[in-house]
């Protein structure tokens, strides 16, 4: 049997979480042509193709991603093993980025629990808005839309849902039975979330009528939902944004119309093997994003 070309599947494992050979290359600080051959050398050795190459990027052959399920836990073992003998360990840390309004909204509210399961990692929060930018180092990103991936690949972990809502008062003097009776009232759209009134719409089956109901554009969801609690219009806001607000009555769902499929949150990373603080990380993450049961949120119906 020939020697274990470690290299090589080093090699390999960064070009599968990069999806390209060039990404490899930048990554390991080496040539895309060396990156080609140690790919060739692995592919001659093992009698087959593990990437399938595409103008702009590789994926992985149905072998390739056998091949990568097995090397990624096996080099995170090296890793954790070597880290165990060294003489003086550094203290678990973790660097993670995610956008400000879901960190407000979503991650800190649990991160305590992950804290308290896991004391001993250091965890580094840092929030930004827009595409990844990978010269300012982090371990773990999560972001939504795809957009904003800047070449990494992500792993979808949270769903998001949006719903309509209003103030009681607006709602108590206006109609909201159909689609056309939201379309004809005022509506609040965020700048940063532009694509969610064209999925409503589309949902709905409705046509986006020329500015029937005055519109108000905000910068932000956070302004968006303050906009709605002072009665200026309908909002369609993210649930993860929503809970204060239904909980203390300042905004209610408008009944009638399903919660719409707004988008999924993606881990990222720029690492080839997760280091072991991630991995626990992110085991937590899953369980702390699965979905739970919750109480149905305080709607607004009309009634004849």
């Amino acid at each position: 049997m020939p020697r274990l070309p470690l290299n090589g599947l080093r090699v390999f494992a960064v070009a599968a979480r990069l999806g390209s050979f060039q990404a490899a290359a930048e990554a390991l600080g080496v040539t895309p042509g060396a990156v080609s051959r140690q790919i060739q050398a692995l592919e001659a050795l093992l009698a087959g193709p593990l990437f399938l190459r595409l103008p702009r990027r590789v994926t992985l052959t149905p072998d390739g991603q056998f091949l990568l399920d097995r090397i990624e836990p096996a080099f995170a073992d090296l890793d954790a093993a070597f880290r165990h003998l060294l003489p003086a360990r550094e203290p678990a840390t973790l660097i993670l980025e995610a956008m400000p309004t879901f960190t407000m909204h979503w991650l800190l509210r649990r991160l305590p629990d992950f804290q308290a399961a896991h004391p001993e990692i250091t965890v580094t929060l840092h929030t930004r808005q827009g595409a990844i930018d990978r010269s300012q180092p982090a371990d773990l990103y999560i972001r939504r839309d795809p957009a904003q991936f800047s070449g990494l690949t992500g792993t979808p972990f949270l769903p998001e849902h949006s719903r309509l809502v209003a103030s009681p008062a607006f709602l108590a003097a206006h109609q909201t039975e159909t689609a056309a009776d939201i379309l004809r009232l005022p509506r609040l759209s965020m700048r940063s979330r532009p694509d969610l009134w064209p999925l409503w719409h589309r949902m709905c089956r409705a046509e986006q009528p020329a500015d029937t109901g005055a519109a108000l554009a905000l910068d932000s969801t956070l302004l968006a939902v303050q906009a709605a609690i002072a009665g200026l219009g309908i909002a369609l806001i993210p649930e993860f944004f929503l809970q204060d607000a239904l909980a203390d009555g300042t905004l209610n769902t408008i009944s009638g119309f399903p919660p719409l499929a707004s988008g999924t949150y993606h881990w990222l990373t720029p690492a080839p093997v997760l280091s072991p603080s991630c991995r626990v990380f992110l085991r937590w993450l899953t369980a702390a994003s699965a979905p739970q049961p919750s109480p149905h949120p305080p709607s607004h119906s009309v009634t004849s």
